[in-house]
């Protein structure tokens, strides 16, 4: 059947579905937009829920390209940097919005921290060795919108949430290694499914918010514990430095 489809319609199949990843891509940056909309209005658990969808459009957007070979179907669409500028508003742009709105941290470091968020993640961004040859992050890789969660559902003071801040902002900066889910190799089942345990969990507390969930909140804490001792254990590690 496939072998009677005339070579140009298989063609323009192929480019249709390799459209399919910058969609999701760009779908992350409205889900962003609404979300800065709710974080205006107070609305802390819709936010954080479409703060969350725009991570899972972020974790399928590139492995759906890979697999589509959308960077040859579409070489006039610069897949990266479409995925960099989206990336920086969701994980960057929209949690300072929401730091500054929810007032998570003393108020008045808000004109010195929201500052450095900005700056420091706009420096690991573009740093040409921000992602190694290997598929991991060197450096903290920006996730404020987890940062966002993790201080909402575990509801630190605001003065042990500036304190973590500072800590993440340093971290941008010290050249550790760190998983990226979707593309390490090592340990990638483990990390995987870590991950996807986690986003559970995660969707979980923002849907019960602000009502606690133990055994959610359990969970993803463990996931996050396993996740901080790969990235210790490998930063010790000789075969993978």
């Amino acid at each position: 059947m496939l072998n009677n489809t005339p070579a140009n319609t298989r063609g323009s199949s192929k480019i249709i579905l390799a459209w399919i990843p910058h969609a999701i891509t760009v779908s992350g940056l409205v889900l962003a937009q609404f979300s800065i909309y709710y974080i205006l209005q107070s609305q802390w658990r819709t936010a954080l829920f479409l703060m969350a969808l725009s991570v899972v459009t972020d974790s399928i957007d590139g492995t759906l390209a890979r697999r589509l070979n959308t960077t040859k179907l579409i070489p006039h669409i610069d897949g990266h940097l479409l995925d960099s500028i989206t990336d920086y508003v969701i994980y960057v742009i929209v949690p300072t919005i929401y730091i500054y709105n929810s007032q998570i941290i003393p108020t008045s470091y808000l004109s010195i921290i929201l500052p450095l968020i900005l700056v420091s993640s706009l420096y690991q961004f573009s740093h040409i060795n921000s992602k190694t040859t290997d598929n991991y992050f060197r450096g903290f890789p920006s996730y404020w919108n987890i940062y966002v969660l993790y201080m909402e559902v575990l509801n630190f003071k605001s003065e042990t949430n500036l304190i973590i801040l500072i800590v993440l902002l340093i971290l941008i900066y010290v050249p550790t290694k760190y998983y990226y889910p979707s593309r390490t190799k090592r340990h990638a089942r483990l990390v995987l499914s870590i991950s996807i345990f986690w986003g559970l969990s995660g969707f979980t507390l923002i849907y019960l918010y602000p009502k606690p969930q133990p055994y959610a909140l359990f969970t993803m804490m463990l996931c996050s514990l396993v996740y901080i001792t790969l990235t210790i254990k490998d930063a010790f590690s000789k075969t993978n430095k």
